[in-house]
């Protein structure tokens, strides 16, 4: 074996130990997202509503289940909304941006709709 063989077989071993020893180390979640482990669980809401102040009265019942996702990086909110002989059914996703520092939500729902929220 010369010389030349030994130090490209050296160098390829030092790139794989290097490449495995990167992939072993696992990103945390950041310390803010613990704020939502208040909200982890099953919640069922009931009452009344109005589409307007004057409209008449009906009433709503609200199932929500939310769960940790993604090694605990995001909250996936389902949702069931039923009221006035109708059932919607929408999915939330809660995240953190720890460079802008900001807990930002999108939602999507059975009827089309979409929405973006962000707090801090």
């Amino acid at each position: 074996m010369n010389l030349r063989s030994i130090a490209i077989r050296m160098m390829v071993l030092t790139f794989v130990s290097t490449s495995v020893h990167g992939q072993s180390s696992s990103p945390t979640p950041p310390p803010e997202l613990k704020k939502w482990d208040v909200w982890i669980g099953d919640w069922k809401l009931s009452g009344l509503a109005k589409d307007t102040p004057t409209g008449p009265e009906y009433k709503v019942n609200w199932h929500l289940h939310e769960h940790w996702i993604l090694g605990g990086f995001f909250v996936q909110v389902d949702q069931t909304w039923k009221a006035n002989n109708q059932e919607l059914h929408s999915m939330e996703i809660l995240s953190y941006d720890p460079v802008k520092k900001i807990h930002t939500v999108s939602g999507f729902s059975s009827d089309g709709w979409t929405w973006a929220l962000t707090a801090t």
